[in-house]
C-alpha cells in the first residue's frame, strides 16, 4: 500500500534543502551609487571618470544614483548610497598613516564632500569650509548601502596604499595599514569587498567586470585588469580583520617610480552573486493536496530560479 504524500514530501524537501547552497542566486544588483567630491580644477576630470563608470553600469541594466560636486552634500550622498550594491567614490583622500598626525576616524578613511560653507562650486578647501572630510565613523553611523556591497575608491590619495604626490613611496606595511583602515568601515557596514584604483578608467573597468561576471570571484575581477602583473602583487592579512586579505599592487603607472596604485581587501574567493543575494531559496508544495499519494504528479515552486 503506497504511503501518503507528506512522508515523501518531507524526504524530498530534505534533499532539496541539502542541495540549496549550490543553487543559482537570482537577485541582480539594482543600484550603483557614484560620489564625486569637490577637487577644485580637477573636478571636471573626475566627473568624466565618474560618467564612464556610470555608463559601464547602465550598459548592464543597472540604475545609477549620482551625487556629484557641486551637489555632493552629505544628505545627497547618503540618499544615493542607500541600498546600493556598488558604491564608487572619486575625490580627495585623507588616510592613515599620513603626515598629518595620529589616527582620526572622524575625518580619515572616508569621503571629502561639500562642506558647510560650500558656494555651489567645486572649491575644495577645508580651511574655509567649502570642503569637509567625513570619516569612517560618520560613514558607519549614517551610510546604509545594501548588504554585501562592494566599495570602489578611484583616484583617492591613500586608498590604494599610495602617498600623496611628492611624498616618498610607502613601505608595504604602511600601504597595507592604509588599505586596512580605509576598508574597515566597508566591512563594519556588512560590505563584501573593497577595491581602490588610481588607474585611468580603473573604476569603469572594475564595474564592468563585476557586473559582467557576477559569479566570478573578486580575485578574478582584480587580476583581470590589463595593467595587472602577478609580479607586482604582495598580500597580507588584513590588519583589522584577520580573516580577510589585503592585496597591494606596486607598479609603474604615473611617473617613473613604482607605487601602490591598485588594491583589494576582503575574501578573494567570494563572489558578487553570493554576496549580494544572501538569502537561500526555499521550496513550497503547490499541488496536489496533502492526501495525495506518491504515484500522483506534484508541483513545487521555488522562490527563485534554480539551476539543476
Amino acid at each position: 500500500m503506497p504511503r501518503l504524500f507528506p512522508a515523501a514530501l518531507a524526504a524530498l524537501c530534505l534533499a532539496a534543502s541539502l542541495a540549496m547552497p549550490s543553487a543559482a542566486h537570482a537577485a541582480d544588483p539594482a543600484k550603483v551609487a557614484i560620489i564625486v567630491g569637490p577637487v577644485g580644477d580637477l573636478t571636471p576630470t573626475y566627473l568624466h571618470l565618474a560618467e564612464a563608470a556610470a555608463a559601464s553600469a547602465e550598459r548592464h541594466g543597472v540604475a545609477v544614483a549620482r551625487a556629484y560636486s557641486p551637489n555632493a552634500t552629505p544628505a545627497n550622498v547618503l540618499a544615493a548610497v542607500a541600498d546600493a550594491q556598488i558604491v564608487i567614490y572619486f575625490g580627495h583622500g585623507y588616510g592613515h598613516p599620513s603626515p598629518y598626525g595620529g589616527l582620526n576616524p572622524a575625518k580619515q578613511n572616508g569621503w571629502a564632500l561639500q562642506g558647510p560653507r560650500a558656494r555651489g562650486t567645486h572649491a575644495d578647501s577645508s580651511a574655509d569650509g567649502t570642503l569637509e572630510y567625513y570619516g569612517a565613523d560618520w560613514i558607519v553611523a549614517n551610510a546604509r548601502p545594501a548588504p554585501g556591497f562592494v566599495m570602489i575608491y578611484s583616484n583617492t590619495c591613500y586608498a590604494p596604499g599610495a602617498s600623496e604626490g611628492g611624498h616618498p613611496t610607502a613601505t608595504p606595511n604602511v600601504a597595507a595599514e592604509r588599505v586596512s583602515r580605509y576598508s574597515q568601515p566597508v566591512f563594519a557596514l556588512g560590505g563584501s569587498a573593497y577595491f581602490a584604483t588610481d588607474f585611468d578608467l580603473g573604476a569603469s573597468a572594475l564595474v564592468d567586470r563585476l557586473l559582467a561576471n557576477r559569479g566570478g570571484t573578486y580575485a578574478q575581477a582584480f587580476t583581470a585588469d590589463h595593467r595587472y602583473s602577478p609580479y607586482a602583487l604582495t598580500t597580507q592579512a588584513h590588519w583589522l580583520s584577520p580573516d580577510r586579505q589585503v592585496w597591494l599592487h606596486r607598479s609603474l603607472y604615473s611617473g617613473d617610480t613604482p607605487n601602490w596604485w591598485y588594491a583589494f581587501a576582503g575574501d578573494p574567493n567570494a563572489t558578487p552573486l553570493a554576496s549580494w543575494d544572501q538569502t537561500l531559496p526555499s521550496v513550497q508544495l503547490v499541488a496536489p493536496g496533502s492526501e495525495a499519494r506518491i504515484p500522483d504528479a506534484f508541483t513545487l515552486a521555488a522562490t527563485e530560479p534554480i539551476l539543476g
